[in-house]
């Protein structure tokens, strides 16, 4: 399987490369939003990722049945990290639930952000992705406003890919349709109170979808308002975390009211 990505560099040449090849550099920077880096014991390797295939391959709907978010692919990435030994070895295991103590921070607080990426099925039978760096380096930028471990970015890319090519069935084809690929990082540490995370996971899921809105590919009504503020100076607008997701559902509830 071959994937082509689009890089973010001067030339925009997309550069067809294998899972051995270099993923162009998405390291975090020594200092996020003036916080010091974390020093772990352990980075991420991507050569240490091993895989457990599911035994129980899920059927696969028609494309034109997918709704957005509700269908998911065969497994799933899991990166968990501690404060005192690092990143531990990453995995691609079943998709599938998973076990959390009800006091971890993410249930509590919104210690949570996320990536919203896509892989395309090109008409070679290609998967492209477009930019992954980029969102490598926005996710790494949301875990260091919520003082989450940062992360090489190329050994996480590397890792993507490797769930990519495994569950590349999954990828549909047609324009309009794609795998949708979401990258969480959450805090996983088991107390109560506000404080740096001692415990932290970064997991990958996949699904495969077509358009956002059930309209379909259609232009939609948008209704602007004054009254509720997402972003302000100072505030996480520039980050993608949970905690600015939630608060825009009643907004949405009043526009479609209106």
């Amino acid at each position: 399987l071959h994937i082509i990505i689009m890089r973010s560099v001067a030339s925009s040449v997309a550069r067809r490369v294998c899972a051995t090849s270099r993923i162009s550099s998405t390291r975090a920077p020594a200092t996020v939003w003036g916080a010091p880096a974390h020093r772990t014991v352990a980075t991420l390797d991507a050569s240490k990722l091993h895989t457990t295939h599911t035994t129980s391959p899920k059927a696969m709907l028609p494309k034109e049945e997918l709704v957005f978010g509700a269908t998911f692919t065969d497994h799933m990435l899991r990166c968990p990290w501690d404060k005192s030994t690092g990143w531990a070895d990453p995995a691609i295991v079943p998709f599938g639930p998973m076990e959390m103590n009800p006091a971890s921070a993410v249930l509590h607080y919104a210690i949570e952000c996320f990536e919203g990426m896509k892989a395309y099925r090109g008409s070679k039978g290609e998967i492209r992705l477009f930019r992954p760096d980029m969102n490598m380096r926005r996710l790494n930028n949301s875990m260091g406003r919520l003082f989450l471990p940062n992360f090489d970015g190329d050994e996480m890319l590397k890792c993507i890919i490797e769930l990519l090519k495994l569950d590349k069935a999954w990828v549909p084809e047609g324009e309009g349709y794609s795998l949708y690929v979401r990258p969480t990082g959450i805090s996983t540490q088991a107390t109560l109170g506000v404080g740096p995370s001692t415990k932290a996971e970064v997991f990958t899921i996949c699904s495969p979808v077509g358009p956002y809105y059930p309209e379909g590919f259609k232009p939609v009504s948008l209704f602007a308002t004054s009254k509720y503020q997402r972003a302000w100076p100072g505030g996480t607008g520039n980050t993608k975390i949970g905690g600015n997701y939630a608060p825009t559902i009643l907004p949405q509830v009043e526009a479609a009211s209106e």
